[in-house]
């Protein structure tokens, strides 16, 4: 569950779309829009925003804490005045009181007007307080690392993880070097200094660690669980945030620009316990007869959410009875859903939007035991909609099984050499669909996420958000994503769109 000064964030800060040339003037990982010795004339002081981290990551207020922290003692020894994020905070904090809050607790999902009032609120009051010369936004999110010859290389930085001692680990050493070539996920550090205008003056990225490793030829990856390892030995690894901060932010802060790609190594999650991945077979044992949740749709879908939930209300359950299960209970989950929240007064608290573990746990397995008792159903699934970081490099979106154009045409292979946008790298906003299959006990049978659709596109090197009409345009793409957010139960081939 996201902490609420991230959910918060999400709702205030539209999501951040950083985009850089390829060929930066500070270096691969840095870009400014004018000479650096202009800008530190031009701007004296420098508002730092609250730092957004993505889900990944566990502890969340805690990360961001101490990134902000870091940062701000950056930018002051490098001689700027600095507005700390809690500032900001605090802002919307008071504005949150006065609105009583900002999400439905309900549905949690966060009430436009107020949102929009309390944005609105929170900019001319942080203007009037503190008429900073710009604004900061760090936020620390997906990326995309290049994994070959038994290292990762991404943002600035070049990451080993530590093979097992011995003979088994220098055979493992050498396996892995010779083995997989791929492209995994990965935390970075990714800035943004912008005017008071909203114009940007900066951008930086740096590597903090993969969230994926190869650790021999199977091809197979092996997920670096931030929840379960050490957190001494990951996210509460100073010099990884130390590491990051030099790519992303000393060019900006001091002037400084690492001569050469940081490299350094880290340990195998060891405490890491394994998780066996479901299979068709494995669920299908237990609990061949299962039903389907309503779509849950966050916004800026609100306005078409009938539809898009009519379209997933075929598209899953065609699906999960092609796989050979039996798909029970209709319509019926809404209208027991919405009794049980009811009578539990509501599942979401109507500051930060997060959801009341308990009577979450409660209400699932109230609605369960009522389909349990109408059609036999002994397990539960649960659609979402979600709001991604999309990774692109030479004209092309990877996220979450999919692949898409960054461009708004797709433009042809002639296209391609006249549209400069395509020489930069950086990330988009996306959207995925994460499908949860549940028991009765709330026990995670299984989990997967496959792509949609890029929500933001590249034009001559600027990002424009898609219109909302734009978004679930195409049913082939819902029909993607499925497949996608299934492929342990049901592995489709790599597809893009």
């Amino acid at each position: 569950m996201n902490s609420g000064r991230t959910m918060l964030s999400r709702a205030l800060l539209a999501s951040a779309s950083f985009a850089m040339p390829s060929m930066a003037a500070a270096g691969a990982d840095a870009s400014f829009v004018v000479p650096r010795a202009e800008l530190v004339a031009a701007i004296k002081s420098i508002g730092v925003m609250p730092v957004e981290v993505d889900d990944a990551v566990p502890n969340q207020d805690e990360v961001a804490s101490r990134l902000e922290e870091d940062i701000t003692t950056h930018l002051q020894r490098g001689g700027f005045t600095v507005v700390p994020p809690s500032a900001m905070r605090a802002i919307r904090e008071r504005a949150q009181t006065t609105l009583g809050g900002v999400y439905d607790p309900m549905t949690g999902a966060a009430i436009r007007d107020r949102v929009q009032a309390l944005q609105e609120f929170s900019q001319h009051e942080y203007r009037m307080l503190h008429p900073v010369d710009a604004i900061l936004r760090a936020n620390l999110i997906r990326r995309q690392a290049k994994f070959v010859l038994g290292s990762a290389d991404w943002d600035g930085v070049r990451e080993r993880i530590t093979a097992r001692t011995g003979i088994t680990g220098a055979l493992q050493k050498m396996v892995s070097a010779l083995g997989a070539v791929a492209d995994v996920p990965a935390l970075s550090l990714a800035v943004k200094l912008v005017d008071p205008r909203g114009k940007t003056l900066y951008t930086g990225f740096g590597g903090l660690l993969v969230l994926e490793y190869y650790p021999t030829v199977s091809g197979r990856p092996v997920a670096y669980d931030l929840a379960a390892v050490d957190a001494k030995l990951t996210m509460g690894d100073p010099s990884l945030a130390a590491r990051a901060m030099a790519v992303a932010l000393d060019p900006l802060a001091t002037g400084a620009v690492p001569a050469e790609r940081l490299s350094f190594t880290l340990p195998p999650p060891r405490g890491s316990p394994p998780t066996p991945t479901a299979t068709l077979k494995d669920v299908l044992r237990s609990h061949r007869r299962i039903a389907l949740a309503s779509l849950e749709l966050p916004e800026p879908a609100l306005v078409q959410r009938e539809r898009v939930q009519a379209r997933y209300g075929e598209l899953l359950p065609a699906k999960f009875t092609a796989l050979g299960f039996e798909v029970v209970g209709g319509n019926d989950f809404e209208m027991l859903w919405v009794a049980e929240c009811a009578a539990a007064d509501g599942l979401y608290d109507r500051f930060t939007g997060r959801a009341d573990p308990s009577k979450l746990s409660k209400v699932r397995a109230g609605v369960l035991a009522a389909l349990r008792e109408r059609y036999g159903a002994s397990a539960l699934v649960l659609p979402i909609i979600v709001s991604r970081t999309a990774p692109f490099s030479e004209g092309r979106a990877k996220w979450d099984g999919v692949v898409e154009s960054v461009t708004a045409d797709g433009m042809g292979f002639t296209s391609i050499f006249l549209e400069r946008s395509l020489t930069y790298h950086g990330d988009l906003s996306a959207i995925s669909l994460k499908l949860r299959i549940v028991d009765d006990a709330g026990q995670v049978l299984f989990e997967g996420i496959g792509g949609i659709q890029l929500t933001s596109h590249l034009a001559h090197g600027r990002t424009e958000a898609l219109p909302e009409p734009a978004l679930f345009a195409d049913p082939a793409k819902d029909a993607v994503a499925i497949d996608a957010a299934l492929g342990t139960l049901a592995p489709p081939p790599t597809k893009g769109h």
